[in-house]
């Protein structure tokens, strides 16, 4: 079995609006996880930024983003907090703090990070992947 941490922008192609070809890749990692041929790493920051997506971005009801960390847990995704100085080198390389998190707990963890984040591609080219061409 494999292993990778995914991102928000993965995780929140499962869930709402994203471009076509990122959703099917994100699908097919989803699939992939159900079928335990892959385990999935995050950080509980991911929790936090679904919520507010949905909330500001999507403009979900009520009742849809009060229920969305039900079903984010019922994923089955592994959480882990990477360390905060491996954030901190992140974010020196120019990565925001919240997208420096994911890409340390990928490489503390030795695994790829499964994103569809431009800036990410770029900035961690050796950890960061995006799903269609891993």
């Amino acid at each position: 079995m494999t292993a990778a941490v995914v991102d928000a922008s993965i995780v929140l192609a499962w869930f709402g609006p994203a471009a076509e070809d990122d959703v099917v890749a994100a699908n097919r990692v989803l699939h992939e996880h159900k079928a335990e041929t892959v385990t999935l790493w995050a950080p509980p920051l991911l929790f936090l930024e679904a919520i507010n997506v949905a909330a500001r971005r999507w403009r979900w009801e009520e009742g849809l983003i009060v229920g969305l960390p039900r079903r984010l847990q019922l994923l089955g995704l592994n959480i882990a907090e990477p360390d905060l100085q491996a954030i901190a080198s992140w974010a020196a390389r120019g990565l925001t703090a919240y997208d420096a998190t994911y890409v340390a707990l990928a490489e503390a963890r030795g695994v790829p990070l499964l994103t569809s984040d431009r800036k990410i591609l770029g900035t961690a080219p050796a950890i960061a992947r995006h799903p269609a061409r891993r």
